[in-house]
């Protein structure tokens, strides 16, 4: 999908902030996105450009984070993983942990380009506001809201390593239920 998506799509050479890549004007609409191939790419609509500088640059700076997450490379992987935890209800959680976090750590880029939280926030409810699902399920409880909730909080003085240890203790009790027990049996 994504090499057709390049191929089908207008290809246009950007530099911004010592940062290669290109932008792909596709014929449909897709919002704004980030992956990489062999070669770093934004999808970009014609309509972004109706955007302030300002506004343009917040939404650069998030999917540039997004290229430097490596986040093609890890939801291929997750893609690879689910074939073996199919079934498993906690691959599903882990999953969709790792996906809100890629996008706060993003939204940070953009909070920093923008450097106001509400205006921000602003920008991803009206950039949510013209794709196709419309506002009505936009707000219903999803990733949205609480990606606008985490932008607009109070920092918090928190324990980020305690939280790392934790998810990596869970993460390896996950592995080890999921892992063959070996048992020896004598004769």
């Amino acid at each position: 999908f994504l090499r057709k998506l390049v191929r089908e799509s207008q290809v246009e050479p950007y530099h911004l902030n010592g940062q290669d890549f290109f932008l792909l004007m596709p014929n449909k609409p897709f919002g704004a996105g980030a992956f990489q191939l062999r070669q770093k790419y934004i999808i970009w609509q014609a309509e972004m450009a109706l955007l302030s500088t300002e506004e343009q640059q917040a939404i650069f700076q998030h999917e540039l984070s997004h290229l430097a997450q490596y986040n093609t490379l890890e939801k291929a992987a997750l893609r690879i993983v689910q074939c073996c935890w199919f079934f498993n209800p906690a691959f599903y959680f882990f999953r969709k942990e790792l996906e809100f976090l890629s996008e706060c750590l993003a939204d940070q880029a953009g909070v920093k380009a923008m450097q106001n939280p509400k205006a921000y926030a602003s920008l991803l409810v009206q950039l949510k506001s013209q794709q196709q699902l419309g506002m009505a399920q936009s707000f219903k409880g999803n990733v949205l809201q609480k990606r606008i909730m985490a932008i607009l909080a109070e920092p918090k003085h928190s324990s980020t390593g305690l939280g790392v240890l934790i998810f990596g203790l869970l993460l390896g009790l996950e592995v080890m239920m999921v892992s063959p027990v070996s048992a020896q049996v004598s004769y």
